[in-house]
């Protein structure tokens, strides 16, 4: 099931370790996760946007994205795997929800960490999703929420049963904060997945209403690419109210590979 990201045998555990045929070893670490990504510099979200995340999503404003999954995979699935996991929220919830084997990869290292610390259940991976550590047609459910995608990767790792779920922002997702934050707002772009060797057999949109806090507002922004492209004096501006009521808004589809 899980390969080794040099010669792409499969791994076996040891002990503490991982090892292959080859000889090639990774050890698990003390939190539980395996890094299996060859690169040695550090990718992926910070500890700030981790932290900001992880205050988010425990206050389960976007549970009900997990519920939705939840409702499209069949509880005898063997293998359920998350690509681009972050802290691992959506991971845990159907980790407690469905008995199936559970891996979670993420290129961040300090999200990965922060996962597999919160739970012992799912088998939490620092690698790439350009390069996936698995078995071809290894996978039966396979997870892309808000994160980069890969069409060989994907096509190669998912079973020719399996399918690929994708979750990513609608037009109007959280346009009362851009309009409190920016002068012009500017509406979300769908992100039209390039998947040539998938067939979409689903879509449908996700939309409700968020009561924010001023401290809600400031971890939504902070986990979002905004932060780092916005002007402090703009910022600023959430601290200049209570509360406020944000569109959430997403597009969830599912797809099979073609024959």
């Amino acid at each position: 099931m899980i390969i080794c990201p040099k010669c792409k045998k499969e791994l076996f555990k040891v002990d503490n370790t991982y090892k292959c045929i080859d000889h090639h070893s990774y050890d698990i670490a003390k939190s539980g996760y395996l890094n299996l990504l060859l690169s040695r510099f550090n990718a992926g979200d910070n500890k700030e946007m981790l932290i900001a995340r992880d205050n988010f999503l425990k206050q389960d404003f976007y549970l009900p994205i997990a519920k939705n999954i939840l409702t499209k995979i069949p509880h005898d699935t063997p293998l359920i795997v998350d690509c681009g996991c972050g802290t691992g929220y959506y991971t845990n919830y159907l980790a407690q929800n469905i008995s199936s084997i559970f891996i979670g990869i993420d290129i961040s290292k300090a999200a990965i960490d922060f996962a597999a610390k919160k739970n012992k259940k799912v088998l939490y991976i620092v690698a790439s999703n350009s390069n996936i550590p698995l078995a071809d047609l290894s996978v039966d459910v396979l997870l892309n929420i808000f994160a980069p995608y890969s069409d060989s990767e994907f096509t190669r790792i998912i079973s020719s049963t399996g399918k690929l779920i994708t979750i990513s922002a609608n037009a109007h997702h959280l346009h009362e904060l851009k309009e409190l934050v920016y002068h012009v707002p500017h509406t979300n772009i769908d992100k039209v997945y390039f998947l040539p060797s998938f067939k979409m057999m689903s879509e449908e949109v996700l939309e409700y209403t968020m009561v924010l806090t001023q401290n809600d507002l400031l971890n939504l922004f902070k986990m979002t690419p905004y932060y780092f492209k916005t002007k402090i004096s703009d910022f600023e501006k959430l601290f200049t109210i209570d509360k406020l009521e944000v569109t959430a808004s997403f597009l969830i589809r599912e797809y099979q590979k073609q024959n």
